[in-house]
């Protein structure tokens, strides 16, 4: 089913004391494992370092405010099942606003998977927005800064994030609770979600993704 919908916006900070995450460069050098225990240590050079179109899928959200973890849920189970692909990074982050440039830079390619509540459609619910179908956004107080503020602030000063990127919004029940499980609907779809997602993946590594005026894809459980 296709169908426009409005931009998805953060209704909620992330509290980056609470995920235990990393900062953006240890995260970059710490997102594949190292190799298994008596083998030599080769820890794999970040995509952003290697020669050849590269690319980033980036799981935003908080492992412990119950749906917001499903970002980084997602990237996580496609990280192992893209282990052999060396031109895609799987990065997880509780950051927002500026500190996500960190995240971006080097990178030709960005597909961000968020949670978002708008109360229109159903929990598990897909949907997938284009860069130019984010305006520039001003949030509650001067200090936050959305993501695509924090590109456009990236060209001003010059830094090599990418042209191409896509956010991928799934529509979530209860982002504020502190948990460390889904929400019902959430787990159930949780198969789906990471099969969807790791077929965007598979068409931009085959050169499918290239049209950046497709229509916005909605899709529900």
């Amino acid at each position: 089913m296709t169908a426009r919908a409005d931009p998805p916006r953060r209704v909620r900070s992330r509290p980056a004391q609470y995920g235990g995450k990393t900062g953006a460069r240890e995260a970059r050098d710490a997102h594949r494992p190292d190799e298994p225990e008596g083998m030599p240590s080769k820890r794999r050079t970040p995509a952003a370092s290697r020669p050849g179109p590269r690319g980033v899928v980036l799981g935003l959200g908080n492992d412990i405010l119950t749906d917001d973890a499903i970002g980084p849920l997602i990237v996580r189970r496609l990280r192992d099942k893209f282990r052999e692909q060396p031109s895609v990074d799987f990065i997880e982050s509780n950051e927002m606003g500026l500190a996500l440039l960190d995240f971006l830079e080097g990178y030709d390619w960005a597909l961000l998977v968020d949670s978002i509540v708008s109360g229109t459609v159903p929990p598990a619910t897909v949907r997938l927005f284009e860069r130019a179908d984010f305006p520039t956004t001003r949030g509650s107080n001067p200090h936050h800064v959305g993501v695509y503020d924090a590109l456009a602030f990236a060209e001003r000063v010059d830094l090599a994030v990418p042209k191409e990127i896509r956010v991928v919004a799934i529509e979530v029940r209860d982002p504020f609770t502190f948990g460390t499980g889904l929400t019902p609907e959430l787990e159930r779809a949780s198969d789906r979600l990471v099969a969807e997602v790791g077929e965007l993946v598979r068409e931009r590594l085959n050169g499918a993704c290239t049209n950046t005026e497709s229509p916005k894809k909605s899709r529900g459980p």
